[in-house]
């Protein structure tokens, strides 16, 4: 994002915010680890491993037909419950969870990603 655009819309404290949530959970196996943060003069850019593959909404819409199997749904379910509770584990709420928001590899392992909505919980101690 341009910093540009960050100042402008009085957005400093919420990209701190997603930086510090993402670094906080990237050890956890389903979620998309960040790498660095890399701050420039003219923008902000937050560097994740590449994942082959695509999001979840890219891979059901070029499966025919657009659904996963029972058993792929398996699969994603679980994982994505165990991002949530790594999540939740620290006081933090994603409040964006989507299949735009998942990244899912060849092998079926899914990424929890984009914290920018993600906020801590009240009283949360981390």
């Amino acid at each position: 994002m341009s910093c540009e655009k960050i100042i402008e819309k009085n957005l400093m404290l919420n990209v701190k915010s997603e930086i510090d949530i993402h670094y906080e959970l990237s050890e956890e196996p389903n979620i998309l680890p960040l790498s660095k943060t890399i701050v420039r003069q003219d923008e902000i850019v937050m560097v994740t491993p590449y994942i082959p593959g695509r999001d979840l909404y890219k891979f059901m819409m070029a499966k025919k037909p657009r659904h996963l199997t029972e058993y792929q749904a398996h699969l994603v379910f679980k994982q994505l419950l165990s991002a949530i509770k790594a999540c939740h584990d620290r006081g933090i709420i994603h409040r964006d969870i989507k299949p735009e928001n998942i990244m899912i590899n060849p092998s079926f392992n899914i990424y929890l990603s984009d914290f920018g909505l993600a906020v801590r919980m009240a009283g949360s101690s981390h």
